[in-house]
């Protein structure tokens, strides 16, 4: 089974169920449709014990089997399918449109490329931009760890003065206890 009959398989049941309901279009129902075409069309013989096996719920009896439906599915899925083809030959036929549709691809291929493109352009620049930032963080902390030391230093020099100070406060109170004693 190809792709395409499968999407046209799957678009069968959709349309003959397009909203679920639990006791009759759930998705065992679904699964089972699909399963019973495609053993159809690839002429297979699996069986679909398991799937109607699951599809019965302890609680409560579905009304309603996918056995039941096969046949007009079958039938919807054959209507489909021939007037899928029938289109698909058609644009075989005429060039004009086999071109239409070639550059259609062209273009779409083409948008998705540029889009490819500016997703990778942005991506540079993000990763320039990160790694800018990331020069900068390294040489503000290498900036911060100078401006460290050079405080350390400052407070080392700050200290020697205070201390120097201290001492020459503390000579001036000698000399002025000296001079208020004579």
């Amino acid at each position: 089974m190809s792709a395409p009959q499968l999407a046209t398989v799957l678009e069968v049941a959709h349309n003959i169920a397009p909203n679920y309901t639990l006791k009759k279009h759930q998705c065992y129902w679904f699964a089972l449709i699909v399963f019973l075409i495609a053993r159809k069309q690839t002429k297979g013989t699996e069986s679909n014990e398991c799937i109607k096996t699951w599809g019965k719920l302890w609680w409560m009896a579905p009304t309603h089997s996918a056995d039941d439906d096969e046949n007009v599915v079958q039938d919807e899925y054959d209507k489909a399918w021939a007037e899928f083809r029938s289109a698909e030959d058609e644009r075989q036929r005429d060039p004009k449109e086999a071109r239409r549709l070639a550059e259609e691809r062209a273009v779409m291929l083409e948008k998705q490329a540029e889009v490819e493109r500016k997703r990778a352009d942005e991506a540079s620049k993000w990763e320039y931009i990160a790694k800018k930032n990331e020069e900068t963080a390294r040489r503000m902390a290498n900036e911060a760890k100078k401006m460290e030391e050079i405080a350390k230093a400052n407070e080392g020099e700050e200290r020697r003065k205070w201390i120097m100070l201290e001492a020459e406060i503390h000579e001036m109170r000698l000399k002025f206890e000296a001079l208020g004693n004579t």
